[in-house]
């Protein structure tokens, strides 16, 4: 019995060591992915845009932000495909590109 436990235990501690040996620091589980930063441009219903992603100093109106990536001025990377309708805000109508998040995770 007490071999069986040396066992598992040896097996355990060895998995662990691969697991966090395989973990390299600023790997990123978004293939291909950009840095991007999420910001709040005020409510649409108060003349605001609402949530952005901000790519290169350029924004970007999100069809598909998850409530858990709605926090101003968080750090993501991002992969997105670009779509062919904007999203039109404000009382003098300005327009946005708008994106689809394919993956998001925060930096």
């Amino acid at each position: 019995m007490r071999s069986v436990l040396t066992a598992v235990f040896a097996l355990t501690l060895f998995g662990g060591c691969v697991a966090i040996s395989s973990c390299k620091k600023g790997a990123t589980a978004c293939t291909n992915s950009v840095p991007a930063i999420i910001l709040d441009r005020g409510p649409v219903a108060g003349d605001g845009c609402g949530w952005v992603v901000q790519i290169d100093s350029l924004d970007y109106h999100p069809m598909n932000l998850s409530s858990g990536f709605q926090v101003d001025s968080l750090k993501v990377n991002v992969t997105y495909a670009t779509d062919t309708s904007h999203f039109y805000f404000g009382l003098l109508p300005s327009v946005m590109p708008v994106i689809n998040i394919n993956c998001i995770e925060r930096r």
